[in-house]
């Protein structure tokens, strides 16, 4: 798939429980598809324009998981990512999933750096769902 297709992902409604998800991306374009996407999910969802603001709203501890890109403003997801994992706390063991068109280039660095999962850019609807689930299985840091 060249692009995420909004349409062909079900509208699910969100649960008492549902994943509350910090979008991070510089790119308006992308911010939007992924905003898409968590709705027909039944997501609840917020967004952050680069790694700065990322690591500010992760430090609040609403949110349960982040998707990040990795080319970012002011501060890259590498950067962002470990500015989180320094967190104490469940606010430092938050899931955390790169999203970048880079996802086949070393794929052992975004383990080593904290990331919990990758999803390759362009984004499709099937992986984000199933990083997201991944993610959430793991329960490193989602609340309960």
């Amino acid at each position: 798939e060249a692009a995420a297709d909004p349409a062909a992902v079900a509208v699910a409604p969100a649960p008492d429980d549902a994943l509350t998800v910090l979008v991070a991306d510089d790119h308006p374009v992308n911010r939007q598809v992924m905003g898409v996407l968590l709705e027909r999910l039944g997501l609840p969802h917020a967004f952050a324009e680069d790694g700065v603001e990322a690591v500010e709203a992760a430090a609040s501890g609403r949110f349960d998981l982040v998707l990040m890109d990795i080319q970012m403003p002011r501060m890259d997801g590498f950067a962002a990512a470990a500015a989180i994992r320094a967190f104490a706390g469940d606010a430092g063991a938050i899931p955390i999933v790169a999203v970048t068109a880079h996802a086949d280039a070393e794929p052992e660095r975004f383990g080593a750096a904290g990331f919990d999962g990758v999803v390759a850019k362009p984004v499709t609807a099937d992986a984000v769902a199933r990083a997201i689930a991944a993610a959430a299985a793991g329960r490193r840091g989602v609340r309960q």
